[in-house]
């Protein structure tokens, strides 16, 4: 494993951007906005004909007939359908968010996903100081001002409650949710935009902007505290050039939120 928390194939961050440089991700910006679109696209009827099939089977196992059931009842079984099996349906999301993303970026031209996606190793050292801080800077952004505004946190922890059963949802949290999404926006995202001319620090706000509004079941609140989680993301990303740091720092995060929301149930 690499000490230096850098990976060799990725150009540096502050280098001069010559064609060689250009070349560490195989998408122009223009093509990694289409394949992100295409990707949520994909993820969104993917979720919706999953609702579908489920809500189509309870219907018939309950004994319903759906070609005489009113469009009204139809839409009562689909919203109860995606209200009961939300942990699954937004299990499915993530796996279909890794998928996409995995094979968008199959290797190509000496180009492999370790470059593309900056998840080549780095040592344990670079890494755990990154995801230090990350945390240090979350707390001091996001937890000190919750002591002068409250910024409805139990209502945030009322979401994560919804993903039954409870070892779904800490596999969600702690594993699917960070992989794909540090994967699709400080990934894929991050990799095709930032040497166009927003560069790093106009593609971190631009993917933590997007990041917050996957999020909009939450009050703008939590929404800005999202928000300024990806930007610190963001930099981790950058600055650390590795993918490493804030896929951990995400995991432990939704691990705690997940600890909050559900001890107190658990006696």
């Amino acid at each position: 494993m690499s000490q230096t928390g850098k990976i060799l194939d990725e150009p540096s961050p502050d280098s001069s951007s010559s064609p060689q440089e250009m070349s560490f991700f195989k998408w122009s910006p223009v093509a990694t906005v289409g394949w992100a679109i295409l990707i949520g696209i994909v993820v969104f009827l993917g979720v919706l004909a999953a609702i579908f099939a489920i809500a189509a089977v309870e219907l018939t196992s309950n004994g319903g007939d759906l070609e005489t059931m009113s469009e009204s009842d139809m839409v009562s079984a689909f919203t109860t359908v995606a209200g009961d099996y939300v942990g699954i349906v937004t299990v499915l999301q993530a796996v279909l968010i890794v998928a996409m993303v995995w094979l968008l970026t199959r290797p190509k031209a000496g180009l492999s996903r370790a470059v593309m996606l900056a998840l080549a190793p780095i040592g344990f050292k670079p890494c755990a100081k990154w995801t230090l801080l990350i945390f240090v800077s979350v707390f001091v952004l996001t937890e000190i001002p919750q002591l002068f505004v409250d910024i409805g946190q139990e209502e945030a922890l009322e979401w994560v409650k919804i993903l039954q059963p409870v070892w779904l949802a800490f596999v969600l949290l702690v594993v699917l949710a960070p992989l794909s999404e540090e994967l699709l926006f400080r990934g894929f995202i991050y990799g095709g935009l930032s040497r166009s001319v927003l560069g790093p620090v106009g593609t971190i706000l631009v993917t933590a902007a997007v990041w917050t509004l996957i999020h909009v079941q939450y009050t703008w609140l939590i929404m800005s505290q999202v928000f300024i989680y990806g930007v610190v993301f963001g930099i981790a990303r950058w600055k650390s050039g590795s993918l490493w740091p804030p896929i951990v720092a995400h995991a432990i995060i939704n691990l705690i939120a997940g600890i909050m929301a559900f001890w107190p149930a658990q006696g």
